[in-house]
C-alpha cells in the first residue's frame, strides 16, 4: 500500500474510532476481524467494486451484503456509506487493520504471531509469549503457528517489532557473512 494511503486509512480509523467507540475495549474486534478475513480470502470484491463504471448500484450491494453478513452497526454502515460517497472504498480493509491495532493498543495489548519450528509443550508456548510481552511491556494476544522453515526455532513479530531465533536465521547470517564480508 502507498505510504499516503496508508496514512489516510491510519487518518479514518482514528476519527471512527474518536466518534463511535472513544471508550476503549468497546469496539466489535471480532466482527472486523471476520471482515479482514472475508477481505485476505476475496482480495478483488474492493477492487471491482471500486472500480465499478455503475458505482450507485454496485455501492448499494456491497453496502447491504457487508451490514447483514458481518452483522455490523450503523456506525460501521456509516463509515461503509461515506468511503463508498468518497470512492475510497479500497482503504477499508486497511481502516479495519488500523482499528484493532488502535484497540488494542488503547487497551496495552498487541497482537503477536509466534511461529514454532515444531510442536512445543504448552510451557514452552507460555514462555515465548512472556519473553515477547517483557519486550514489549505490553499484554500479548498470541497467534501460534508451526513453521517448519525455521529449523529448531522461533520467530515472534507484531506490526511493530520482530525478534527471531533459529538454526535458519544463524545459518543465513553465516551466508551473507560468507558471500560480502570475506569469512566468518
Amino acid at each position: 500500500m502507498k505510504f499516503d494511503n496508508f496514512a489516510l486509512s491510519k487518518k479514518y480509523a482514528k476519527a471512527f474510532l474518536h466518534v463511535f467507540y472513544p471508550e476503549k475495549a468497546t469496539a466489535p474486534i471480532k466482527k472486523y476481524r471476520d471482515l479482514l478475513h472475508f477481505f485476505k480470502t476475496h482480495p478483488g470484491i474492493i477492487g471491482l467494486i471500486a472500480g465499478c463504471p455503475c458505482p450507485h448500484p454496485c455501492y448499494n450491494l456491497l453496502e447491504e451484503f457487508l451490514i447483514k453478513k458481518f452483522d455490523l452497526t450503523s456506525a460501521e454502515q456509516r463509515l461503509i456509506h461515506r468511503l463508498l460517497l468518497d470512492r475510497k472504498i479500497i482503504l477499508l480493509p486497511a481502516i479495519f487493520e488500523h482499528i484493532i491495532t488502535a484497540e488494542h493498543e488503547r487497551s496495552g495489548e498487541i497482537l503477536c504471531t509466534i511461529e514454532l519450528s515444531h510442536e512445543v509443550s504448552e510451557e514452552w508456548k507460555q514462555r515465548a509469549i512472556r519473553l515477547f510481552e517483557d519486550m514489549t511491556t505490553k499484554k500479548i494476544i498470541p497467534i501460534l503457528r508451526i513453521e517448519p522453515k525455521l529449523i529448531c526455532g522461533l520467530r515472534m513479530y507484531s506490526p511493530t517489532l520482530m525478534y527471531e531465533k533459529s538454526l535458519k536465521k544463524s545459518l543465513s547470517t553465516a551466508e551473507n557473512l560468507a558471500k560480502y564480508k570475506g569469512g566468518l
